[in-house]
């Protein structure tokens, strides 16, 4: 995906985001609802700057507000916790 930002030439995000669930039978559901948790996610980073992303408070605020904006899309407590296993901003 393609990062906000004032720079001429275009900076890029590869993000892996995986959601912890309260209990394994929120499973399918999560899955029934993949289009509108990726739809979250890049709405979320839609606006996002690299000088955002490139710290540890950046990237916290970001996964506080992936799980805040994912859990809109499942049910109250299903969501436990927001993991990146991969960030790499170009």
């Amino acid at each position: 995906m393609t990062l906000a930002g004032d720079s001429a030439r275009p900076r890029y995000l590869r993000i892996a985001v995986n959601l912890e669930m309260a209990d394994p039978e929120f499973v399918p559901l999560v899955v029934g609802r993949r289009p509108q948790l990726r739809d979250a996610v890049i709405m979320t980073l839609s606006d996002k700057t690299p000088a955002m992303l490139s710290t540890p408070d950046g990237k916290k605020r970001l996964r506080e507000e992936i799980f805040r904006r994912a859990s809109e899309q499942l049910p109250e407590g299903a969501l436990l916790n927001v993991y990146f296993s991969d960030l790499v901003v170009q």
